[in-house]
């Protein structure tokens, strides 16, 4: 049988990727937070005169409200390790109960797996506009980081 992407995807070993990526995930995400990006982006939203309650006519407002935490989420779990922090939301940081590598793997994730699903929720005549500005701020984050450091 000829090698294929779908094949290849049979191999893979999902328990593994699941432990990997998807559980540091989860547990940092589970922990919850103030929420307080997304609803000032809804705010805001709102402030411009969109109605929230139609999902499908603002499916890109609650994808980039969601997208915040992510980001915040992210840049939280690359943070505790850079300042060698022990606790988060009341639990062990994240590196410190998986591993430093596994850690900055699932920040990483958190950060370019947003961009991956702008297609599917921003219009197509934002979309540009929404992967500059996502590339830029990304870059801020880091350079606010570095001067954190």
């Amino acid at each position: 049988m000829e090698p294929t992407r779908e094949n290849e995807y049979k191999k893979t070993d999902i328990t593994s990727i699941n432990k990997a990526i998807g559980e540091p995930i989860y547990d940092i995400l589970d922990r919850g937070g103030k929420m307080w990006r997304p609803l000032l982006g809804m705010m805001f939203a709102e402030a411009l005169g969109r109605n929230l309650e139609n999902y499908e006519e603002n499916k890109d407002i609650y994808y980039a409200c969601g997208l915040t935490e992510l980001v915040h989420n992210a840049s939280l779990i690359i943070d505790d390790i850079e300042d060698n922090s022990t606790k988060r939301r009341g639990d062990l940081c994240l590196h410190k109960k998986v591993g430093i590598d596994v850690a900055i793997n699932a920040g990483n994730y958190l950060m370019t797996a947003p961009i991956t699903k702008i297609n599917q929720y921003v219009g197509i005549e934002n979309q540009l506009a929404m992967y500059e500005i996502y590339g830029q701020e990304m870059q801020n984050l880091h350079i606010g980081q570095g001067w954190d450091i």
